[in-house]
């Protein structure tokens, strides 16, 4: 990662990666904290997956700290909008065909009153 009008040793640029992770640590910290309970990203997962998504599509050069920060908010919100899509997705049954119990042969000689209930039941939510 480059810096436009930075120049450091090896070691200025451990404490600078340091001070930008415990940054990034916190942003994703908030960001996870507003989000529905049973997500599947925590706060250190989504520093590492906008870090990987950083290197892939960062500039040659970051022109200040500003626009690093907002591509890793912008990151980070993709991620935790992906996660939700995939979330609602395999809610919705992940694009399985819905069967109707109208459709179902229940003709085995199982006592079918359970059904019976389960069919009126889903005629009411509709």
């Amino acid at each position: 990662m480059k810096w436009n009008n930075l120049v450091c040793d090896e070691q200025d640029y451990g404490a600078l990666f340091q001070s930008l992770y415990v940054e990034l640590k916190q942003m994703a910290r908030a960001k996870v904290s507003m989000e529905r309970p049973g997500i599947t990203l925590n706060a250190t997962e989504l520093v590492h997956e906008a870090w990987l998504r950083l290197e892939k599509s960062a500039p040659d050069q970051w022109r200040d700290r500003s626009q690093f920060f907002a591509s890793a908010a912008e990151a980070m919100r993709r991620l935790l909008v992906e996660a939700a899509r995939r979330r609602l997705a395999a809610k919705r049954g992940s694009g399985e065909i819905p069967l109707s119990l109208d459709e179902m042969d229940l003709s085995d000689g199982v006592d079918n009153r359970q059904f019976i209930v389960a069919a009126l039941c889903e005629r009411r939510c509709e």
